[in-house]
């Protein structure tokens, strides 16, 4: 008898492995998610500052972790600023997708989930500093 529960035991704990193994993919998705707040400061106060030509309001702003931004910041009677926002591929997530692949073989779902999100990238620099610097008033770019 005490068999017999040992084996359901051991059945119910090898399903709800399997259950969760499946339920998995994507773990920096569902972790991390698609975007990451990026932090915005300029030194000359009253600067107007765009993410990808849109302007912004926020000094913590999200984006998109699926490319990379620019970030420009300029006012009347300085040089404007601009800052490439790069995307990095999150080491930890290579890791636990890796090891998943290779524990449950359920990886190769997780990390192309990850991928196609974009939640596998993180942005760098994740805090920016736009220094305007005193000079000739320049034409704002067209956008």
């Amino acid at each position: 008898m005490k068999a017999r529960k040992k084996t359901r035991a051991v059945a119910a704990l090898g399903c709800a492995l399997v259950a969760l193994v499946a339920c998995a993919p994507g773990c920096a998705t569902v972790v991390d998610g698609t975007e990451q707040p990026v932090t915005i400061q300029t030194n000359v106060p009253g600067a107007t500052v765009r993410v990808d030509g849109q302007v912004v309001t926020r000094r913590v702003v999200r984006l998109s972790r699926r490319h990379h931004h620019v970030v420009t910041a300029e006012k009347p009677g300085y040089v404007p600023a601009w800052i490439l926002v790069d995307q990095t591929l999150s080491e930890k997530w290579m890791v636990v997708d890796g090891l998943m692949i290779l524990a449950a073989g359920t990886g190769a779902i997780a990390l192309a989930v990850d991928f196609d999100t974009g939640a596998i990238h993180d942005l760098e620099p994740s805090i920016l500093t736009l220094n305007l610097v005193p000079g000739p008033e320049l034409e704002p770019a067209t956008r």
